[in-house]
């Protein structure tokens, strides 16, 4: 199949595709054709023309490096998060005994290249060589060709990434302001992005997942579990609003007491980063290679998510996220039903965290080595929370029966002191 506009053709890109469909446009009288094409990171072809898009691609942005690590992660499912590719060509043609699909573009870079996806696509082009083997991934191509259409029409249409997201849109509305303050003495509090395109390390999104982790008000037992917090962003967020919504700044509102847990939240997420590796080595008496792991990565200096400490490795959230959430069983509202909030620790998280983390490494890695098959497991999610609330109900019993001695010594000394009162007694009356 062939499909050109006729004009003269110098840029030409072939490119392998794992599968295609053609579509003509229905609207009588308009030659324009799409190609929706996915296509393996791998074969995305370097040079392709980028003058086209209005938007300059800046890969500082919290946004952009979210982008980057989702190029390299082990989740296979690119193009289901990303939007892909949107390109104007000139002309187009497929050979389907190869499945190739062969791009065109005219010399006149104000008309033909890339018009949406910039950042997608220089992020698959830095990025890709980190894939892991034994993982493939794909992004949607788009492919316009006609001589209907608009460059500035298809531009405004397309190019959403500057509209304003709802977080950020919620930021104006000063709704964030018990994250801000909550961090505010933090480290990395001044690295945390609020608003979209904001040159700064970590997203707010990174600190809504926490809270939304130990949410016990939505997730009080092992019946349901904070999967979102790993995989929808969009849940995550709709939660913080919903509560906030109805519930604005009052102590009636759990993320306003989550909110004041956040550097420890913080804490133990990163002890997790920088431990897991040591456990995990503990567990295979150190015969095992950490880093062997499908998804982890030492390259690069790897640092932890927020304070950028040395973590020695690159640990998918699907890892990661099952084993914080475990800690959720340590979490309690002291407060009576109906009165506001009053979040606190059964026992310390980071000292449980030292005390079991080699079994709940253990206990992670045996669901398998894909993260985003262990990151989405709710069996996985469920063992490692019970496994946090038996070891916290067996210290609580342990502590209930040395209250019991510590009790029954103190009856005794009672006993002791109102014999001697009783004999002194009779002393004085004889």
């Amino acid at each position: 199949m062939i499909t050109t506009n006729n004009n003269n053709i110098n840029r030409s890109f072939p490119i392998r595709t794992a599968a295609v469909r053609t579509i003509k446009s229905p609207v009588e009288d308009t030659d324009i054709t799409r190609y929706i094409a996915l296509v393996n990171l791998r074969d995305v072809p370097e040079g392709l023309p980028t003058e086209v898009n209005p938007r300059e691609t800046n890969m500082r942005t919290a946004t952009a490096r979210k982008l980057l690590e989702s190029v390299e992660s082990s989740d296979p499912n690119f193009d289901v998060y990303n939007r892909g590719m949107v390109m104007i060509a000139s002309g187009v043609r497929f050979d389907n005994t190869q499945s190739i699909l062969t791009v065109e573009f005219d010399s006149d870079n104000s008309r033909f290249g890339l018009l949406d996806g910039g950042h997608t696509y220089r992020a698959i082009l830095e990025r890709r060589d980190g894939i892991p083997d034994d993982v493939n991934k794909f992004v949607m191509m788009e492919i316009l060709v006609g001589n209907d259409l608009s460059v500035a029409d298809i531009s405004d249409a397309r190019n959403t990434s500057v509209q304003v997201s709802d977080i950020a849109l919620y930021n104006l509305e000063n709704n964030l302001n018990p994250i801000k303050n909550a961090i505010e003495k933090c480290d990395f509090a001044k690295k945390v992005a609020y608003k979209d395109n904001e040159d700064k390390d970590i997203s707010v999104s990174d600190l809504l997942k926490l809270m939304f982790t130990f949410n016990i008000k939505k997730y009080p037992d092992n019946n349901s579990f904070p999967i979102s917090a790993y995989s929808g962003k969009a849940m995550v967020f709709k939660d913080y609003k919903a509560e906030y919504d109805a519930y604005g700044d009052s102590d009636q509102n759990i993320y306003m007491s989550l909110s004041l847990l956040l550097p420890e939240l913080v804490k133990l997420y990163e002890a997790i980063q920088v431990d897991m590796p040591k456990f995990y080595s503990k567990n295979q008496n150190g015969k095992a290679r950490f880093g062997g792991i499908r998804g982890i990565e030492s390259k690069g200096n790897p640092k932890t998510d927020f304070n950028f400490l040395p973590a020695g490795y690159k640990i998918p959230a699907g890892y990661l996220m099952p084993v914080f959430g475990a800690f959720r069983a340590l979490l309690v509202n002291k407060a009576a039903e109906g009165e506001p909030y009053q979040l606190d620790w059964a026992f310390s998280p980071l000292d449980y965290w030292q005390k079991m983390g080699q079994s709940l490494v253990k206990t992670l890695f045996n669901y398998g080595t894909f993260p985003n098959n262990t990151g989405k497991n709710t069996s996985a999610w469920e063992a490692l929370y019970q496994a946090v609330k038996n070891q916290m109900l067996d210290d609580q019993k342990q502590m209930t029966e040395e209250d019991k001695l510590k009790l029954a010594d103190q009856n005794r000394e009672l006993e002791d002191q109102i014999q001697k009162l009783q004999a002194r007694v009779k002393e004085l009356e004889g």
